[in-house]
């Protein structure tokens, strides 16, 4: 079902026609995420690449931010508070931005997050988001979409 699992499979629950778009360029998930061909009513076969976040949301570009300095304050000290082996869930907020860099400085995190960023990808390809000490899904990030750059 792509990047967005948030409500989607309560939907599917309950339209009377399902219709799809299927793309190359759409990842698809892990977990509850895939249904029955059955399931589907009309295909709709496109094959472009997917925007970004940036291309989706252009005024984030220009949105009014801290300064640099600030915010890298504010992700010093919360990371401070994160200790190795934490669960630590993310939410949409520049905030979330801040405290990126600094999880380097952790180990072996555990991931739940509203949207999953190329950041997040890069710090579990570094290992540092590794999911091995979470009692829930051991092993997986869990999230509810996933943006590029």
């Amino acid at each position: 079902l792509g990047i967005g699992m948030d409500a989607t499979m309560d939907i599917l629950e309950y339209a009377r026609v399902v219709i799809a778009e299927v793309n190359p360029y759409m990842p698809w998930t892990e977990g509850p995420s895939k249904i029955s061909w059955k399931k589907i009513d009309y295909w709709i076969s496109v094959n472009t690449p997917l925007l970004t976040t940036y291309e989706l949301w252009p005024e984030l570009k220009t949105a009014p931010r801290n300064p640099p300095k600030i915010m890298n304050a504010i992700g010093r000290n919360v990371v401070k508070e994160i200790e190795d082996r934490s669960t630590i869930r993310l939410g949409v907020s520049p905030l979330v931005f801040s405290v990126l860099p600094f999880l380097r400085e952790r180990k072996d995190l555990g991931l739940h997050t509203d949207v999953f960023t190329h950041t997040m990808m890069q710090l579990q390809q570094e290992g540092v988001i590794t999911n091995q000490y979470k009692t829930l899904e051991k092993g997986r990030s869990v999230v509810s979409q996933a943006h590029g750059m």
